[in-house]
Formats: structure tokens, C-alpha cells, sequence
């Protein structure tokens, strides 16, 4: 949320005590559960405040979802037969986006490549357990099971440095075509999520943070000629610092997505689906939430030129935050002119009614029927909001 821009993607439930960071219960549960549906009539926009506001959730929510749109192209190494930068985790990454996130998750899952491998036609016969424990683990276990069809591996008090794994990926599927791969991911369950947990130091037994998540990624898809790939994700993710006293969870449902890199335009589409990001504190023992936001997609969809150092974005989306830090409500984005990535060019309509123009000289708000409003930069207009972020 405050500086946070889909700093997670998936998420339970789930606040029970972990060892070595001290105990909590669950606390309050004020704010949505569920994420806003998209309603049939658009959020009316009555003045150029509205207009700001609706331009700023915009502007959010086009950042998040070609975030988490392009999430899942983490997994394109297993799918592609080849390792492509993919290794075990090396550093605690904390306070990150949703694709730092699932790279994460991707390395974890990267030494499957060891025994499957879909680029040839169909998958390579490997029916066997594997101990990878010694090239993976200073102390625990980490053990690959595989088959001609996909393979699992699992880690059991897996320690390197100063984090540890705990939990099992599995991966099933087989190659349609000579350069099309179907696949399904399953990471953790819902009575065993995938930990990674973060240690002081290489030595210390004490716990700074840890990483919970369920994930499925279900009708992936991957084009090795073009290099597309789609899913469709689900699951929960917990986020729990035990320094800072913080914890993030959010859930993530139905969320269909699709990308491509074609002719230096890099696109994601994201059909439906949606999700809640929800912030707690630890008061006395006791983790309240202090926010949630949860926003639903439909026919929502960013293309980004790197030529240009342009972005366009066009698609419907619905908002719900609690408390309310911004605008909340139904909106259909239109690009007229690519936006610059720093905002100092470029046209964009929320609503039909509402004309956002970005320029090197400000930020111009047009509602129609309505006196125009100019603002000096997109650093003036971002404070029409108080602590908005996603």
C-alpha cells in the first residue's frame, strides 16, 4: 500500500506465531475480504478532484497489473529447457514486487531443469529421486522426484547462508507441438505453504522474516519461437517481518493473464481476475489490519514500447480500498497518445468524460463540463491522495 506497488501476489489467511520471531494471533479483520466487482455503470466523475483522483488510481493499477501480469514469465526457463539466469536464492530480498517476488519462487524451482526438460517434443524420460541436497543445502535436505510427465522437489530445512526453505514445488505437463509447452505449477498447500524464511545472518538462529505462499499456475502456456506465455494464478502469500512488526497478505483469484515481446512492444493482457492486498501491524501480540485494496480486472491490458519509452493502456478495472485513501469505484481506461514512462507526455480518458493530458510542464485534468485543472508535476497531482499506493 504506501509505497508499496503490488508488493505481493498471492495470499492466505494465515497469521499463526513462527518460532524465533515471536507468537501472534490473527487481530482484527476490518476491510474487504473479497475483491470489488465491476459494475455495469462506470464511477460517475463530477469534477476535476474526481478526475484526479480516478487518474492516480489509474496510473496504480496500470503499474500493478502489468506487474503481476508479467509475473509469471519467472517460469519461462523450466519451460524453455534452459536454466536462462534461473539459480537458488543467493540474498534476502525483502519490501519487493510481485516479479522479484516469483523469481524468487522461479530459482527455487530452477533445479527441476536437472531432470525435465519439454523443448524436444515431449518430456524427457527421467523416472527417478534425486538428493540434491549437497549442491543446494549447507544443512537439510532438498530432494527432486521425477517422472516422464513433470517432476516435484522438496525442501526440508534447506539452509544456505541465512535462509531457509521449507516445502514443495511440482511441475506437470507435456510439449504440444515442437515449440509449444503446456504446463501446471502447484507451490505449497494449503496445509503446507512454501516458507522461506530470513535469518539475521549465516549463523543466527534468529528470525527477521518470512515468506508463506500457496500458488497454482494452471493452463501455462509457452511459445518457445515467439517466447508468449499465459496462466491463469491462484493462491495466498503472507509477507511477515518479525523486525519491523508488519505483516502483508494478499490473495490472488482467477487472475488470467497473457504476455508476448514482439517487435520491441512488450504486451500484457490480463482478461479477469482479481485480488485483495490487506497491511497489518503487531499491536501487543495482536497483528490489525490497518488497510486492504482490492481491485478486479476485465479486458485490461498494457503494451510498452522500449523504442519509444512509451507505455499505452486500455481496459476496465474496479477498486475498493479501506479506509478509502483515494477514489474508489469502476473505470475504463483509453490511451489516446502513448504515455511517456515519466509521465511528461501523453493523453489518456477515464470514464469517456475525463481527459488526463501528461506534459513537460504538468499534469492537465479536463472533466467535461467542468473547469479544467492544471497541475505543476505529477508529484503535485500524486497529492490529491493521502498514503495511496498499491
Amino acid at each position: 500500500m504506501k509505497q508499496r506497488i503490488f508488493a505481493s501476489i498471492a495470499l492466505a489467511l494465515l497469521v499463526a506465531g513462527c518460532g524465533g520471531g515471536g507468537s501472534s494471533s490473527s487481530g482484527t479483520t476490518t476491510g474487504a475480504t473479497t475483491a470489488p466487482a465491476i459494475s455495469s455503470q462506470p464511477t460517475a466523475i463530477v469534477s476535476a478532484d474526481s478526475g484526479a483522483k480516478a487518474a492516480l488510481s489509474g496510473v496504480a493499477v496500470t503499474e500493478g497489473g502489468y506487474d503481476m501480469g508479467s509475473s509469471s514469465s519467472s517460469f519461462q526457463g523450466l519451460a524453455f529447457g534452459t536454466t536462462s539466469g534461473l539459480s537458488k536464492e543467493t540474498s534476502a530480498v525483502k519490501g519487493t514486487t510481485i516479479n522479484l517476488w516469483m523469481q524468487r519462487l522461479a530459482n527455487d524451482a530452477a533445479p527441476l531443469n536437472a531432470v525435465i526438460n519439454w523443448r524436444n517434443g515431449t518430456a524427457k524420460t527421467v523416472a527417478a529421486t534425486t538428493d540434491m541436497s549437497a549442491s543446494l543445502c549447507t544443512t537439510g535436505t532438498a530432494t527432486i522426484t521425477s517422472s516422464e510427465s513433470g517432476a516435484s522437489i522438496d525442501y526440508s530445512n534447506c539452509r544456505f547462508g541465512s535462509i531457509q526453505l521449507n516445502g514443495t514445488i511440482s511441475v506437470s505437463g507435456t510439449s504440444n507441438t515442437s515449440n509449444t509447452v503446456s504446463a501446471n505449477y502447484s507451490i505449497g498447500s494449503a496445509s503446507s505453504p512454501f516458507t522461506t524464511t530470513f535469518y539475521a545472518d549465516t549463523t543466527s538462529s534468529v528470525k527477521e522474516s518470512e515468506d508463506r505462499s500457496i500458488l497454482t499456475m494452471t493452463g501455462f502456456t509457452a511459445n518457445t519461437t515467439t517466447g508468449a506465455i499465459s496462466a491463469t494464478l491462484n493462491g495466498t502469500y503472507t509477507e511477515e517481518d518479525y523486525v519491523l512488526k508488519t505483516k502483508y497478505e494478499t490473495i490472488i483469484s482467477n487472475f488470467k493473464t497473457s504476455y508476448e515481446f514482439i517487435n520491441g512492444i512488450y504486451s500484457v493482457d490480463i482478461t479477469g481476475g482479481s485480488f485483495v492486498d490487506k497491511e497489518y501491524t503487531l499491536v501487543n501480540g495482536v497483528y490489525n489490519q490497518e488497510r486492504s485494496v482490492g481491485v478486479t480486472f476485465q479486458n485490461f491490458g498494457v503494451d510498452r514500447y522500449f523504442s519509444t519509452g512509451t507505455y499505452s493502456v486500455n481496459g476496465t478495472f474496479a477498486i475498493q480500498s479501506t479506509p478509502s485513501t483515494c477514489i474508489d469505484g469502476t473505470f475504463a481506461i483509453k490511451t489516446i497518445t502513448p504515455i511517456k514512462d515519466d509521465r511528461t507526455a501523453g493523453v489518456m480518458t477515464v470514464n469517456d468524460n475525463t481527459t488526463i493530458t501528461f506534459s513537460s510542464t504538468g499534469v492537465t485534468v479536463a472533466v467535461t463540463g467542468q473547469p479544467t485543472k492544471t497541475y505543476s508535476s505529477f508529484s503535485e497531482l500524486s497529492g490529491v491522495c493521502t498514503q495511496f499506493g498499491l
